[in-house]
């Protein structure tokens, strides 16, 4: 594999000629390396094409993202939220978000996914707002 350049991530080609051995010495794990040669694979072969992600929706986002082995819909929502700014967008997977929301609306329970996506509507078209303000619910200490 051709090296990297100091402080420059490598490319996906790097990714695919790495070797098992290199990952291991390197302290990646064998299925790790899998996750990310699948991704680099994905970006090779087209499949996966950041420079087109803007132009598609989010559901074509997700498809795309969640294609990756390793990569699942969790990903997917970060990628929507922290790479492409879009404004309407509800991680209903992740724990920090049930947990905050629960908490700020002081529900006896934490929601699961399912729970929380019909809870997120009155918030449309800016949910992806909600996870800023349910991570804040749980830095404010409970009232006695």
């Amino acid at each position: 594999a051709a090296p990297v350049a100091e402080g420059a991530p490598p490319t996906p080609q790097q990714i695919l000629d790495t070797s098992d051995e290199q990952f291991r010495v390197a302290g990646v794990s064998r299925q790790k390396a899998g996750y990310m040669r699948d991704l680099a694979l994905h970006m090779v072969d087209g499949r996966l094409n950041f420079d087109l992600m803007p132009s598609l929706d989010d559901d074509e986002v997700i498809k795309r993202i969640t294609g990756v082995h390793g990569l699942g819909e969790w990903s997917a929502h970060m990628f929507l939220m922290f790479h492409l700014g879009r404004p309407d967008v509800l991680p209903t997977g992740d724990l920090g978000v049930r947990v905050g929301f629960g908490s700020a609306f002081s529900m006896a329970e934490t929601p699961t996914p399912i729970q929380l996506a019909p809870l997120g509507d009155p918030f449309r078209p800016y949910r992806s707002a909600l996870p800023w303000f349910c991570s804040r619910a749980l830095s404010v200490p409970p009232k006695r």
